[in-house]
């Protein structure tokens, strides 16, 4: 599943995550104190699933920091300026799911979830 994450701070000395690929369809970072997931986008406009990279910021350990929208921009699909954490369960080649939890919730309550498609294979 193609997939693009640069952490906060990288140490020099780190190997790549992933090979270079030509097509990524997700793009995990954090530096916006939020959690902020965005729709599929490509050339500064919402497209379908599957024809854009979806943006995930997960920099929600400083939660706080970052509480005010002035707008939701149409990219937006889910913003929140709580604690909380996330995880990916790989399903397949092709499929895996992110969901995020506020730390505040029962462990068991997603607050966010999506499905991240590989449609486009070697």
């Amino acid at each position: 599943m193609p997939c693009l994450i640069i952490p906060h701070h990288p140490h020099p000395h780190t190997p790549p995550l992933m090979p270079p690929i030509a097509l990524t369809l997700t793009h995990f970072t954090s530096d916006v104190h939020a959690y902020e997931r965005s729709h599929p986008v490509s050339n500064k406009k919402v497209v379908p699933d599957g024809q854009g990279m979806v943006h995930f910021n997960i920099g929600d350990a400083g939660a706080g920091l970052y509480t005010k929208w002035e707008t939701t921009p149409v990219w937006s699909a889910f913003h929140d300026a709580t604690f909380g954490h996330g995880e990916i369960k790989i399903s397949n080649a092709t499929a895996a799911t992110w969901t995020w939890h506020r730390n505040a919730d029962d462990e068991k309550i997603i607050a966010d979830t999506y499905t991240l498609l590989n449609t486009h294979t070697a």
